[in-house]
Formats: structure tokens, C-alpha cells, sequence
């Protein structure tokens, strides 16, 4: 890909230019060149590794090189299947909403129930519990440094009162 480069650029240098004018060929190999060049920017992916500022040269070990570190941000979840979001994790809870498959969310916090996540309702704006197994998730998400949310007393029976008899 460099030598293309290379060899490009080496060709639009040397290509005659007409007086007064503007040299198209020129024109279309620098605009050739920078096309490839964004389509190659475009490929490179970062790896979390360190970059060196400067150029690779041998230096002897006492020469420190200044590098920096790329951390990748891992994308929203995205519910893959319609789901239910509950006000706690599982069925002994009330549901709130149904998110339908596609909605991507945000992450709120993890649930103290292993295989549940709390997010912000995307219908409601307030939160609701919802299962893992129903959410894509980037690789590189975790869970570490997000709130833990306990889940709310479970509701109780309902207690339907029964007119006493008067004497």
C-alpha cells in the first residue's frame, strides 16, 4: 500500500504542467493519494497497546520513549430479542415496559442477581432490571466500577379484605 503511495506521488511530481493551467493528472493522483490514504486510516484499528510518539530507532536502554495508551470505549448494549424490564430481577416483580429487539440501552449499573444488568428504561427514562441473555454485548464490556444494585422487597400477596359478618 505505501509503495502505491509512493509511486503516486513520484508520478504526479513529474508529470508536465501546462502554463497557466492546472494539471489535471496531477490533480487526480493527490486526490487519489488522499483518498487512500483516509481508506488506509480507515482500516487501522487500535489495540490497546502503547504508540510510540517517535520514530523505532535503536537508542540505548537508558533512553526512555514517550508512548500513550488508546483504551477502546465498548458500544451500548443492544436488546436482541424483544424483552420485558422488570422493577426487579425476575418474574416476582411487576413488569414495567417491553423493549422491543434492536433498542440499543444504557447501562445503569449490574445486578447483585447474577445474569441481570439495571438499565434506563428507554420508554420511561427510569430504571428497570432486565437479563443478560437478552442483550448483545460489546467484548470488551464489564461490569467492573459499575453501581451494584440490590434488588427491591419482592411484593407481597394481596391481601383482598372480607366484609365481617355484624352481629
Amino acid at each position: 500500500m505505501c509503495s502505491l503511495v509512493l509511486a503516486c506521488s513520484v508520478l504526479g511530481c513529474t508529470l508536465p504542467w501546462t502554463a497557466g493551467g492546472t494539471n489535471a493528472a496531477a490533480t487526480m493522483v493527490v486526490e487519489t493519494v488522499s483518498a487512500l490514504q483516509t481508506a488506509l486510516a480507515g482500516t487501522q484499528t487500535a489495540q490497546g497497546m502503547p504508540i510510540p510518539l517517535s520514530p523505532t530507532i535503536e537508542r540505548p536502554s537508558a533512553t526512555a520513549t514517550a508512548s500513550f495508551f488508546v483504551t477502546m470505549v465498548p458500544e451500548k448494549p443492544v436488546v436482541q430479542t424483544t424483552a420485558l424490564c422488570w422493577s426487579g430481577p425476575g418474574s416476582a416483580y411487576p413488569v414495567i415496559s417491553g423493549i422491543k429487539a434492536g433498542t440499543v440501552v444504557n447501562v445503569l449499573g449490574a445486578g447483585s442477581k447474577v445474569g441481570w444488568l439495571v438499565i434506563e428504561n428507554p420508554i420511561y427514562h427510569d430504571r428497570c432490571w432486565i437479563e443478560v441473555r437478552n442483550l448483545t454485548l460489546d467484548p470488551n464490556f464489564t461490569t467492573a466500577g459499575l453501581e451494584v444494585f440490590n434488588p427491591p422487597p419482592t411484593p407481597g400477596p394481596k391481601v383482598t379484605p372480607v366484609p365481617t359478618p355484624t352481629p
